[in-house]
C-alpha cells in the first residue's frame, strides 16, 4: 500500500461506511487541524453543503483555481 498508514473512517458515505487511507502529508495536515472541544471531529455536527461550498469557493479562489471543485481533490 506505499506511504499509507493512517486512516479516515467516513461513516456516512454515499455507498455506506468507508475507510480512507492517507498518505503520511495528509495525516499530519489533518493532525494539526483545530478540534471543537472535547470532541474527535474537525467539522461541527449538522455541516450542510451551503458553508461548505461557500467555503470552498473562496479558497480556490484565493488559489487561483476558479472552476476546482472538491471532488477534483480525490484524484490527485
Amino acid at each position: 500500500m506505499g506511504d499509507y498508514g493512517a486512516s479516515v473512517c467516513i461513516y456516512d458515505s454515499m455507498t455506506g461506511p468507508c475507510t480512507v487511507w492517507l498518505r503520511p502529508e495528509a495525516a499530519k495536515l489533518i493532525g494539526v487541524l483545530p478540534r471543537l472541544k472535547g470532541r474527535g471531529r474537525m467539522f461541527r455536527d449538522g455541516l450542510t453543503s451551503n458553508p461548505l461550498y461557500t467555503f470552498w469557493v473562496g479558497v480556490r479562489e484565493e488559489a487561483g483555481l476558479p472552476g476546482f471543485r472538491i471532488h477534483d481533490c480525490r484524484h490527485s
